[in-house]
């Protein structure tokens, strides 16, 4: 059993913010303590590694800025050393992704169509799609969320062009009604 050298009031919290992770915690007692080393994890590399050490201060808050967390799920914690070197670890704790971080992404389904075609729109909200023939011609506009069911059993057979835009990003993309 061992028993951390630092009593916890607040344990590590991570908050993502423009890619960099700000972390605090805060100790209420602190017994032959002498420092943290914090420590991450990514997916591209699960082993946790040391990234900086705060030195104790007695009991009180703490801080620690990761600028290097970019914009994928990271995973921290903290090694609390003793005096004689001996250490523990904190709890884990972890900054997912925003939404607005991942890539847009569309699928569409059938295809080829008959009656009608599925847009599922992942990663992002309030997005424009168009549908266009070949002519370059707009045969359908409309704002979604999610998923969008588009009629097209009354659209002459042939191939057509999609647009989705989501701010300044688009993904286009063919689909072919028979």
């Amino acid at each position: 059993l061992c028993i951390l050298p630092v009593t916890f009031e607040q344990n590590l919290i991570a908050i993502r913010n423009e890619g960099q992770a700000n972390l605090t915690w805060i100790t209420s007692e602190e017994l032959d303590f002498s420092h943290f080393v914090v420590e991450r994890a990514t997916a591209d590399h699960r082993e946790f590694t040391p990234i900086g050490e705060v030195m104790g201060s007695g009991n009180g808050s703490y801080e620690f800025n990761d600028p290097q967390a970019g914009r994928d799920i990271v995973w921290y914690r903290l090694r609390v050393v003793d005096m004689d070197g001996s250490h523990s670890y904190s709890h884990i704790s972890a900054i997912y992704p925003d939404a607005s971080d991942l890539p847009l992404e569309v699928s569409t389904f059938p295809n080829p169509a008959q009656d009608q075609v599925n847009f599922l729109i992942k990663n992002r909200e309030n997005t424009e799609v168009q549908v266009f023939n070949l002519q370059g011609q707009e045969v359908y506009r409309s704002n979604a969320e999610g998923t969008l069911q588009i009629e097209v059993s009354n659209w002459t057979s042939g191939t057509y062009i999609w647009k989705v835009r989501a701010n300044q990003e688009v993904k286009t993309g063919k689909i072919l009604v028979h």
